[in-house]
């Protein structure tokens, strides 16, 4: 018990480091032809203004240049030399709301954002010109910011293994719930990249003038009743374009579907470190030593994952060991970032099988967030902690199911493969609930992929989800599609009357 006393003094500690106390950074300016800077003496921003000024007004003349307009008045940089010493504390980068300027990170250590992405809050600020403000479609907004930002990136490949790494399925499509606002487009993991490769693959394909059009033309429908604006936009989209946003996508998907490329390996010695930091959290367990574990993390953790002080409890009380499966490479946040699946083995026999998203800084390579695509058991960490994973529901411990029932769910899945061959849409759609469309926004693009590339099914487990009654299962299955992509993909469903239909799905990337 006094172990668990001192992690949670270790995690206080931990917590404060992140709030965002650090004391205001002092800064001094220069200026130059189109820039004001500030920066901090005897940081690496001083040390760099030269490079700094020469970049910034380049991807000035580039971006004034794409988006048809001219410089106007100076733009304010402050380049703030840590995440703890910004405004939010949190160490993203920022364009005002007046577009008179931004907040960035500029740190002592490369690769970093701001060294390489320098032109994304710039695209912001210069892109006001265009819409009299600040855009409210992040989907326009931060899809154009991607484009410009002068990393020279492959948006079209970003996106493709964005999905693939996070499982969010293969099919792109503009989803007025995620793509409209900001507050739901922070939470789409993919959210950048999918928004880079649609702007991307606008102006490849139309033109600049055309987007400006768009651009200025939807500025405001963030704005509407949520249920008008995606018809508000599909109405913009068709009377610039003269093509439906429908018949858009498919062409764009076939698009992001060339740039597919195998997953960007990870220098040797990075994944040495990641390996070696979780196998420090293992000593920490086993040697009682809570700053050891706490230092795991890094200062920004505790705003990022709302029950660390739990789950670091709960950890030190049941971990056992901890098996890497697998690290993707995710690019630059404010410094390199990776997502490491692992699997948990606790003290009473289960396993958990959870991802973190993990950067390296200044300290080397820390756990920024917890509990990620916590594979069959959802996303929240908490409730892998109470409840059984999907996977453990095994013969023993809950009743099978009768043997009727599990050959009508065998025949679900013999009947989608063979829709699936004839491309038959409205087959593959009668096997579903019909309720799933309202709870799950990607599910028809998941029908149009199955109908397009679905060449067969494995059926790996068929499980009883309710010991009271024979009304709901789960389903594990391996799935084959025709673009060489397989994906574990878990169902539950349900069954209503004399027939079973699928109600929810989970997805992961196999390869």
């Amino acid at each position: 018990m006094r172990w668990l006393f001192r992690l949670a003094e270790s995690i206080c500690l931990l917590i404060l480091a992140g709030a965002g106390f650090a004391e205001q950074p002092v800064f001094v300016s220069s200026e130059s032809a189109h820039f004001v800077f500030y920066y901090v003496e005897g940081t690496a921003a001083e040390r760099d203004l030269g490079q700094i000024i020469a970049k910034r007004e380049k991807a000035l003349s580039v971006i004034t240049t794409a988006l048809g307009v001219v410089p106007g008045q100076k733009i304010s940089i402050y380049l703030y030399p840590t995440r703890e010493s910004t405004e939010s504390g949190q160490g993203t980068g920022k364009a005002f709301n007046d577009c008179s300027g931004a907040s960035v990170n500029y740190f002592d250590f490369s690769p970093s954002y701001e060294r390489t992405h320098y032109g994304h809050e710039l695209a912001h600020l210069i892109s006001c010109r265009l819409s009299g403000g600040r855009h409210e479609l992040p989907i326009l907004a931060e899809g154009l910011a991607e484009i410009l930002d002068q990393s020279g990136r492959d948006m079209h490949e970003e996106a493709s293994s964005c999905v693939r790494i996070y499982g969010e399925r293969t099919w792109l499509r503009v989803e007025p719930d995620k793509d409209f606002e900001y507050s739901s487009f922070h939470h789409s993991r993919c959210n950048y990249a999918k928004a880079g490769s649609f702007v991307r693959f606008l102006v490849d394909s139309y033109g600049w003038e055309k987007f400006r059009r768009l651009y200025a033309a939807t500025t405001k429908i963030a704005i509407d009743p949520r249920e008008e604006r995606l018809t508000s936009f599909e109405k913009q989209f068709l009377a610039i374009y003269t093509v439906s946003l429908k018949a858009l996508e498919d062409t764009w998907n076939e698009e992001v579907s060339r740039h597919h490329k195998e997953p960007r390996r990870l220098p040797e010695g990075d994944l040495t470190a990641i390996k070696n930091l979780f196998a420090s959290q293992d000593a920490a367990v086993a040697s009682h030593d809570p700053q050891a574990f706490a230092s795991t993390f890094d200062s920004q953790a505790k705003q990022l994952i709302p029950h660390l002080s739990d789950n670091l409890a709960f950890y030190a009380s049941q971990l056992t060991r901890t098996e890497i499966v697998r690290v993707h490479s995710l690019g630059l946040k404010n410094g390199p970032s990776v997502l490491a699946r692992t699997i948990r083995h606790l003290r009473n026999g289960q396993k958990l099988k959870i991802s973190y998203r993990l950067e390296k800084l200044e300290a080397g390579w820390k756990i920024h967030e917890d509990g990620l695509n916590a594979v069959l058991i959802g996303t929240d960490f908490q409730q892998a902690r109470r409840d059984e994973t999907v996977s453990t529901h095994s013969a023993r411990n809950h009743p099978r199911l009768k043997a009727e029932d599990e050959k009508a769910i065998a025949n679900i899945f013999s009947l989608q493969d063979s829709a699936a061959s004839s491309h038959d849409s409205k087959a593959l759609e009668s096997t579903y609930c019909p309720s799933i469309r309202e709870r799950d926004s990607l599910h028809a693009g998941d029908i149009a992929y199955y109908a397009k590339g679905l060449e067969r099914t494995e059926i790996k487990r068929i499980s009883r989800l309710d010991t009271r009654n024979n009304q709901s299962a789960a389903v594990e299955t391996v799935r084959y599609f025709n673009d060489g992509l397989k994906y574990r993909i878990v169902y539950r469903l349900e069954k209503t009357g004399p027939e079973w239909k699928i109600c929810e799905e989970v997805w992961t990337p196999l390869n």
